[in-house]
């Protein structure tokens, strides 16, 4: 019996079996087992987690955390493969666990508190499944759930938590979700709901105090990507406090910040301790970030990484991005046959949902492939090798560079490993050549460039000017990345009290 069924099971029984009035039949504990199954859930250790549930509810009968807890499984699992066969099976527990968590006692902190997390999971789980009305309907309800619960509980703590990660992401919401800000009025400060989170840390001292595990990974992911403390998050990820070793999920966490942080050495020996977890094999999503540890190193194994992500991820997102990946690796090996088969492939595979695999659709339509001395500068920068980077790149003479395409990269590459390695006017010069060569083009450089400069500024304590490039980098339109780009630029003016 799965995990719902049995919950479901179990509370009939008791409400069938009694005439109390249901708030006084219904409670919330955070119980021995609620913190195990939490745990493991947090752990991706589904199993180790399902049989904690079954014995809160077994202890228990009329406890209702354990039913908000099972909805762990779903919202991670979901997120992570993205399967729609799971998706379809799953996607009724949404309402069905709502339905319980609003037999609890209007009175009890938790039920506000469920009730709004609830929504907030299956608004990430709608939002990966493409659903975009649900999902701006889900996080409308979860935001106005949980502003209502700290109003009548302002100091339950949890409250402080989830609305802080929803006021960070309300501060950088993407344009394709802007009307659900200006309609129904949900407003958001990217800085402050970090803070919020980080205060909730604070308050959380034990490490089985109830959300600590992923109050954590909220405050890491949104410093680094949204505040751009990027070594302050690079450093508590990288300490023994965090622990990766016995953590398949954290390992995952480390892993990623490591690629976007320009460590593909760090991150390959996250990905192999990741490997080492017998509940890895469920999650192709290793192997995926896998096939980038070893593209940033030029290393063809990334080839058999990529591939095996296409061969057992159930879902559509990153398909098209993993082939071009391949392609690139067979180009850099002088195997042009190998590379064109892979890209003609690409149309007939995924979608063209997320940033990454717009960009690859995109430059698979235009039939040319990187030229090879440049792909191999970027992804030696992207990994962190520096110095290997510059050296092919001044070996280059822009001259040749004919593709108008080619000569943009090239700038912003020049400048970024330039970045890298801490010559900033270099930097500088080189950014400004590939915005003003990029502001009509399609690809992302000229954006990035923009984004790189304000940065630069940001960090040089020059608010105005940096204030000035945030909002260059948004006036540019219809370019590769133009989500992620204007999150982070839109993130930039927040931080700056904008």
């Amino acid at each position: 019996m799965r995990i719902l069924g049995l919950v479901l099971f179990l509370l009939v029984g008791v409400r069938s079996s009694t005439h109390a009035d249901p708030s006084d039949t219904y409670f919330f504990r955070y119980t021995p087992d609620c913190a195990a199954a939490y745990d493991a859930y947090l752990s991706l250790r589904f199993p180790e987690g399902a049989a904690a549930v079954r014995r809160a509810i077994v202890a228990e009968p009329g406890n209702l955390l354990p039913v908000f807890l099972a909805d762990y499984e779903d919202c991670l699992l979901l997120m992570l493969n993205g399967d729609p066969h799971e998706y379809a099976q799953r996607k009724s527990h949404y309402d069905e666990r709502i339905a319980w968590m609003e037999k609890g006692s209007e009175d009890a902190p938790w039920q506000g508190l469920t009730t709004g997390v609830l929504h907030l999971h299956w608004a990430l789980v709608h939002v990966r499944f493409g659903e975009r009305l649900k999902a701006a309907l889900a996080f409308r309800k979860s935001y106005a759930q949980l502003k209502e619960n700290s109003k009548r509980f302002p100091s339950f703590a949890p409250n402080q938590l989830f609305l802080g990660l929803e006021e960070a992401i309300a501060g950088t919401i993407p344009d394709d979700y802007r009307w659900v800000a200006s309609v129904f009025g949900v407003k958001g400060s990217t800085v402050k709901g970090v803070n919020d989170i980080g205060r909730f840390l604070d308050q959380s001292k034990s490490a089985q105090a109830p959300f600590r595990q992923e109050a954590a990974l909220f405050y890491h992911y949104l410093r680094f990507y949204l505040l751009h403390q990027q070594e302050a998050a690079w450093q508590a990820v990288s300490s023994p406090s965090f622990d990766a070793s016995d953590n398949l999920l954290n390992s995952l966490v480390a892993a990623n910040l490591a690629l976007n942080y320009r460590h593909a050495d760090a991150a390959l020996q996250y990905l192999r301790t990741a490997q080492r977890f017998p509940e890895s094999r469920r999650f192709p999503v290793v192997d995926y970030e896998l096939g980038y540890a070893y593209l940033f190193q030029l290393d063809p194994s990334g080839i058999g990484a990529f591939e095996k992500y296409l061969a057992t991820a159930p879902g559509a997102w990153y398909r098209k991005d993993a082939m071009q990946k391949i392609a690139w690796l067979y180009h850099l090996q002088g195997r042009a046959d190998k590379a064109a088969e892979k890209l003609r492939a690409m149309a007939k595979t995924g979608n063209t949902f997320v940033d990454a695999d717009k960009q690859a659709q995109r430059a698979a339509t235009a039939g040319a492939l990187p030229e090879p001395s440049l792909l191999a500068a970027r992804l030696l920068c992207d990994g962190g090798f520096y110095n290997q980077a510059i050296q092919k790149l001044t070996a280059i003479a822009p001259a040749v560079l004919t593709v108008p395409g080619y000569k943009l990269e090239y700038y912003y590459r020049v400048g970024r490993t330039y970045e890298g390695l801490g010559q900033m006017p270099k930097a500088l010069s080189y950014y400004n050549a590939a915005y003003e060569s990029g502001k009509e083009s399609e690809e992302q450089f000229g954006a990035r460039a923009a984004l790189q400069t304000a940065i630069l500024y940001e960090n040089s304590g020059q608010a105005a000017v940096a204030k000035s490039w945030f909002r260059k980098t948004l006036a540019l339109r219809k370019h590769d990345f133009q989500a992620s780009i204007d999150q982070q630029a839109k993130a930039g003016l927040d931080r700056l009290g904008n």
